[in-house]
């Protein structure tokens, strides 16, 4: 259904001068010739006051041809759009804001090997149990709490107070539900 889609596109994007051809097929094998053409099908804007939001890429069922309304470039997009957050959500609500996080011996090879955002910065290390103090500068939005819910114990956010109350409660509640058994 996906690769139909992306074809009614395609032709759509081929018939207008001003869009650039963003796809093609060979052997059956789909190429992004342009990387922002992912953006523009993960999100859309909204036809009158051009908000960002997020709509799934893998839920379009089909596009439908509309006359009616021309192509217009959303100038609060930039190609550093995304530079300030784990994943994709972010919204006018959200904004980047320094979160510290304590690291276990457990997962501080991983997260130093593998960090969680480009901002990541190593705070303190301390030698004698392997643990390490982090610092990026993020959005806080559903993937990055997703994402230090992986860590699962071997990481504690200690700032901002709001995330470390957010994820204390969702430990909670996973702590609940297993309290039956």
């Amino acid at each position: 259904a996906i690769k139909e889609s992306l074809v009614k596109l395609q032709e759509l994007l081929d018939g207008r001068e001003d869009i650039f051809k963003v796809l093609d097929w060979k052997e059956g094998v789909l190429y992004i010739r342009d990387p922002l053409f992912l953006f523009y099908l993960r999100w859309g804007g909204g036809v009158r006051d051009m908000v960002l939001f997020n709509l799934a890429l893998d839920r379009i069922s089909g596009f439908k041809i509309r006359h009616d309304i021309d192509y217009r470039e959303n100038p609060d997009f930039d190609s550093d759009y995304f530079n300030d957050m784990v994943g994709v959500t972010k919204h006018s609500r959200l904004k980047k804001e320094r979160v510290v996080l304590f690291v276990e011996k457990s997962q501080s090879g991983y997260i130093q090997t593998k960090p969680i955002h480009t901002s990541q910065r190593t705070v303190s290390r301390d030698s004698a149990d392997g643990s390490m103090i982090i610092e990026i500068e993020v959005v806080v939005n559903p993937e990055l709490i997703s994402q230090l819910l992986g860590f699962g114990k071997g990481v504690r956010v200690m700032s901002p107070r709001s995330l470390a109350d957010k994820m204390c409660d969702i430990h909670r509640t996973c702590a609940a539900q297993y309290s039956t058994l």
